[in-house]
Order: C-alpha cells, then sequence, then structure tokens
C-alpha cells in the first residue's frame, strides 16, 4: 500500500501439532527427529498433561481458516510411531514368563547366587535335575540343585552354556554404549530428550541426571574386554548429536 514495488519480506508458512494422551510418552521426556523423509524436523513433548507432537513449518498459502490436511497428521504419527511407549515394560513381562514371585518390586524368592564377576559353578546332571558345585558371592564353596536354572552371566552366558553343553551354539552378541556426563543446561529444565537417528543410524539420547545431563547411546557390537573405555570417535558422535 506504500510502495507498490516493494519485494516480499515475510514468506507465509504452516506447522502442524497434534495433541495425544500423556501415556504416548515417558513422563517429562522429549523426543526430535531431526530429518524426516521430507526433510522437516519432527517433535514430541508433554505440554499440560497431554503429549504434543508436531513438525516444523513448511511454505503455504494465507487462508482465514487454515487447517490440517489428513496426509500431514497421518505424517507426524508415522514419524513417531516407532517412539511411543508401550503399556507394558519389560521387566513387568519378563517378571510374568519366568513366573518368578516379585518382591518389593524387585527382589525374587527361591534365587541363590552363583559365581562372582566370572562363572565359577560346575554343572553335573543328575536325573531331572542339574546340580551346582561352586563358589558363592562370599567366596563358600556349596552344593545344591534345581530344575530351573536362570543364566544371568552377562558377556559370560554362552561360557556358562558351554559348562553343560560343549557343543551349545553361541546365542549372545557382546555390546557395548558410551554414555557422557554434560552440564546440566544442555536440555530444557527437568527434560530429557531422544535423537532417533544419528548420521551411524543409532539413537542418541540426553536425560537429567544428579544435577547434571547424561547422553548416551544404543549398544554396538564389540569384544569382551575387562576394563571398557569408550573411544574418541563414540564420545565426538554424540556431542554433535546432541548440539543441532
Amino acid at each position: 500500500m506504500v510502495d507498490k514495488d516493494a519485494k516480499p519480506m515475510i514468506c507465509p508458512s504452516s506447522g502442524v501439532h497434534i495433541v495425544l494422551p500423556s501415556y504416548y510418552f515417558p513422563e517429562r521426556m522429549g523426543l526430535i527427529v531431526p530429518k524426516t523423509k521430507d526433510g522437516h524436523v519432527v517433535f514430541m513433548l508433554p505440554w499440560l498433561g497431554r503429549t504434543v507432537a508436531g513438525t516444523t513449518d513448511s511454505n503455504t498459502v494465507i487462508t482465514q481458516l487454515p487447517e490440517p490436511h489428513k496426509d500431514e497428521i497421518q505424517f507426524i504419527l508415522d514419524a513417531i510411531s516407532d517412539y511411543l511407549t508401550l503399556k507394558e515394560d519389560a521387566v513387568d513381562a519378563a517378571i510374568k514368563s519366568g513366573k518368578l514371585t516379585p518382591t518389593n518390586g524387585s527382589l525374587t524368592h527361591n534365587l541363590r547366587l552363583l559365581g562372582y564377576y566370572e562363572p565359577a559353578v560346575d554343572f553335573i546332571a543328575r536325573r531331572s535335575r542339574l546340580a551346582f558345585l561352586g563358589t558363592d558371592a562370599a567366596g563358600k564353596d556349596f552344593e545344591t540343585y534345581a530344575k530351573v536354572v536362570v543364566n544371568a552371566a552377562g558377556p559370560f552366558c554362552d561360557a556358562v552354556r558351554k559348562m553343560v553343553d560343549k557343543d551349545a551354539k553361541q546365542m549372545f552378541y557382546r555390546s557395548r554404549g558410551v554414555h557422557i556426563v554434560l552440564p546440566d543446561y544442555y536440555p530444557p529444565e527437568g527434560m530429557g530428550l531422544i535423537v532417533p537417528k544419528t548420521k551411524d543410524g543409532r539413537v542418541v539420547f540426553m536425560h537429567p541426571w544428579l544435577g547434571r545431563t547424561v547422553a548416551g547411546t544404543p549398544d554396538s557390537n564389540t569384544i569382551i574386554t575387562q576394563l571398557p573405555e569408550p573411544h574418541e570417535d563414540e564420545i565426538i558422535l554424540q556431542l554433535m548429536s546432541v548440539t543441532f
């Protein structure tokens, strides 16, 4: 109206946000998918007792009553579908399938610790049960029997299995994950962050922890070492992934 030859300075844009129930994502956690199939960023955050999910803005034309398109809503749902919280966590599922009796939410009855730091148990088959000859956590020798064995030897699980059957095939692959501690001002106060796909395809997360911020990645294949240490390239990958 002032200058008919004035060049446009503002480009109209629109972004779509949807509101979901609060149980769709862990409490006080955030999610950022930094690059989707169309190049947009998709996020999910807790909001007023609910969960809000949305995308960054894209160019549009000005309308009096802007409305989201069905394909835009479906795009957001597809982008976050792999990261939604399940109603039953892994610990509950393990307790139910193992038919163990939970005590105070974490302990179980009728269990005894066998071995300490490394496998220290010999197995002898006797009728329908297994006999154990070994050393407990206090360093005392013992002999006992069991119908059910929980192999909780960590990376040494295959070694324990081979004590029973020397021809047992490998079932477990050794893995390791790296975590770093950052100042508390990196994520928003009291919130966590997940970057579900980095340049090497892994997930990176940040979460408040004891007055600091812990960042880490899921595990990757490795070999067993007595003193595992993080590699410099793993630390650099995390720093680059959480400081975009």
